[in-house]
């Protein structure tokens, strides 16, 4: 599924697309949220979302911030508009501005598509990216201080969970510490989903502790 978000109200704009990624989530209680932003984009994790799913079968839920402000990047967003909206996967797009041609293209596969036009208003989405890299790095001081700056940013627990996920799970750079980083990190979701815990902070203990 592919919905649109877009305008120069950027304040509007993107908590429109928290809220429906939200919204979502609260149907898709066991999805997975992921941020795509032109500094964290890599060419195959659009591929990798669109088919993929998370732990246990999970859907993912996917914001894609801003990517076609890169003309390069552009091109293979709208090369996979088509099978975004296929997906049993979610797909959330806010762009702040949208060429007549590609604003065409985005009506024709989007299941929804919402216009916020308005005073501009810049706003700095948080690179969840670099908490990734931390934990690639082993640097729990760095890990940490990342992860209540994205806290505190409004970044979701959850968004921040499938982020260390998947650099687990497609990274040989942790060797002999790659499985019981992955096998903690989806311990802690469970308990998480079964009440025995919130995530943000068996994440914090997660960081403080491995």
């Amino acid at each position: 599924m592919l919905i649109v978000v877009y305008g120069n109200d950027t304040e509007k704009g993107r908590a429109k697309m928290h809220e429906l990624g939200h919204s979502l989530l609260k149907k898709r209680p066991e999805a997975l949220l992921f941020t795509l932003t032109p500094d964290s984009w890599e060419p195959s994790l659009l591929p990798f979302y669109i088919g993929g799913q998370g732990l246990f079968e999970s859907k993912y839920i996917v914001y894609i911030d801003s990517v076609c402000s890169d003309a390069f990047y552009k091109k293979e967003v709208v090369k996979e508009l088509k099978a975004m909206s296929d997906s049993e996967n979610a797909f959330i797009v806010f762009e702040e501005k949208l060429d007549a041609k590609t604003k065409a293209l985005f009506e024709k596969h989007a299941y929804k598509m919402y216009a916020y036009e308005g005073k501009k208003k810049a706003s700095e989405r948080f690179n969840t990216f670099a908490l990734a890299d931390a934990l690639m790095a082993q640097n729990k001081e760095k890990l940490w201080v990342l992860f209540e700056q994205a806290i505190r940013a409004g970044i979701s627990p959850e968004e921040i969970h499938g982020v260390l996920s998947w650099k687990v799970r497609t990274t040989s750079a942790l060797q002999k510490n790659k499985h019981a980083y992955g096998k903690a990190l989806t311990s802690l979701y469970i308990s998480s989903r079964r009440g025995k815990g919130d995530l943000g902070t068996l994440l914090e203990l997660f960081i403080l502790t491995y």
